[in-house]
């Protein structure tokens, strides 16, 4: 039984609200540590922040493959200063993460198991 709970590569995508501030550096330590110690290898991430509108960061792609690339795009993140004011608006960002699960499924996604 403990078999079929065996390491499976996942796809992850994070949202982050970067509009008004919103303890971004926070946000981006959290990141940093499940980036660090609780993804494998294979596992794909995608990141998506969202204020004023959405704003895919990376698509999905292979944590290992793009190791510091990834970690770059993480430390460059800055509040949207046109969402300053603004109401986030969380649903753009919720469309944009469906997008990406659809247009990036991976192969053993797509299989009837």
């Amino acid at each position: 039984m403990l078999a079929s709970f065996e390491h499976r590569n996942k796809d992850i995508v994070f949202m982050v609200n970067n509009g008004a501030g919103a303890c971004l550096d926070r946000v981006q330590e959290a990141l940093k540590w499940i980036f660090d110690k609780g993804l494998e290898s294979h596992d794909r991430i995608s990141l998506i922040t969202f204020a004023k509108n959405a704003r895919i960061i990376f698509s999905l792609v292979d944590k290992e493959k793009n190791f510091t690339q990834l970690r770059n795009q993480i430390d460059r993140l800055k509040p949207d200063a046109a969402g300053q004011n603004q109401t986030s608006n969380i649903y753009k960002g919720l469309v944009e993460a469906v997008k990406e699960f659809k247009e990036n499924l991976m192969p053993e996604s797509t299989s009837s198991n």
